[in-house]
Formats: C-alpha cells, structure tokens, sequence
C-alpha cells in the first residue's frame, strides 16, 4: 500500500468503470472511494480536506465540467484528474487551463493513470499547504502586514520604519510577530510562506 493519507475519490455513473477504476487504484497501491454522480460526491464528501477526484464528463444531476466548477467556486483544495470518453480538445484544453491536472480518455492505461495519480496527490499537498499559509497570513495585524509588504520588497528596518514614520524598533517588534504567526524561523522561509500564501491558485 502506497503512503498517501489523502482520499482518492473516484466519480462516474457507469457502476462497471467505478469497479474497474477500484481494481485499478488498488492495484497501483491506493485505497480509494467511489461515487456514482458529482451529486452524490458533494454530499458524502467533505471537499475542503483534499484529496484527488477522478471525475467523468457525462453524468446525471451534475456534469463533470458543473462538478469541477463547483469545486473552484468552493475554493476546494481537490485536485482533478477527468477521466472521460466522451471528451474533446477545446473542453480539454479550457479545463487544463482552470487548474485539471489531467485528462485521460477512456479506457486509461495503468501507468497513464499512475502517473497522473502521483502528479495530482503532489499539487493536493500543495492545495493543502498554500490554504494553511493563506489562514496564517490572514491572522496578521494591519500594521504586521504593511511590514511584512516592505519586508518583501527587500527592504531594511530603518527603511521600512521611515516609509511607515514609525521607529526601528516596532518595526522589529512586528517583523518578529509576523514571522512567528507565520511559523517561519528565517528570513527566507517567511517570504517563502508569504509567497506562497499570496499567489493565486
């Protein structure tokens, strides 16, 4: 069994393919749940964990394009692998630009779908980590985060209280705090995080 402690989520209404794909993620190592419709994926599923959906085009009460859509406007953390045999390049291609980490057709090869499985669980993680900084970055003071903007810029203490008309020394004072509700215990690792925690999905 492959080390992954996020859900692997498997979506299609054909009840052959979810029992084909079961075999399949098995087989690779992952354990993995199946849903017969984007319906009843969203409400047996709590989305803002993370993990990996495979997703069909074609299915009831929800299709996989309204179903991926739905999952952005959440502002899930999922990463999508769409597995269809009913797609074409433009959908593809709008899709893979909204953030899709694959688009496979069906029937899928198992080391096609390996290697999307892999790529997908490492951009989850990565999901996962940016929304854990964007809360952390959310909990700074004002006065935290005009520093933490200068900061950024490169700029020094003395330069960054002189564009603030505060002291040198609340400018160390915020730097530090900042830095600490960050959890960064260095310079580089705190513009990393604010970074991180400020670029667009």
């Amino acid at each position: 069994m492959k080390t992954n402690t996020l859900p692997i989520h498997i979506v299609d209404d054909d009840a052959s393919v979810r029992e084909a794909l079961l075999f399949l993620l098995q087989s690779l190592g992952y354990e993995a749940n199946a849903w017969p419709d984007g319906k009843a994926f969203l409400e047996g599923v709590d989305i803002h964990l993370g993990g990996v959906a495979i997703i069909d085009i074609r299915m009831p009460h929800l299709n996989g394009q309204e179903l991926f859509q739905h999952l952005i406007e959440a502002e899930s953390d999922m990463a999508v692998i769409v597995l269809t045999g009913h797609g074409d390049v433009p959908m593809a291609v709008n899709m893979l630009k909204q953030g899709v980490v694959d688009f496979l057709q069906k029937p899928v090869a198992l080391v096609q779908m390996d290697e999307a499985l892999e790529r997908a669980l490492l951009q989850a993680r990565q999901n996962r980590e940016q929304r854990r900084l964007q809360r952390l970055y959310q909990g700074l003071s004002p006065r935290e985060r005009q520093v933490t903007e200068l900061v950024l810029q490169g700029k020094t203490n003395k330069a960054i209280a002189e564009a603030l008309n505060i002291a040198v020394r609340t400018v160390e004072v915020q730097r530090a705090g900042a830095m600490q509700k960050m959890q960064a215990d260095s310079l580089p690792a705190f513009v990393q995080a604010v970074s991180a925690a400020c670029t667009e999905k």
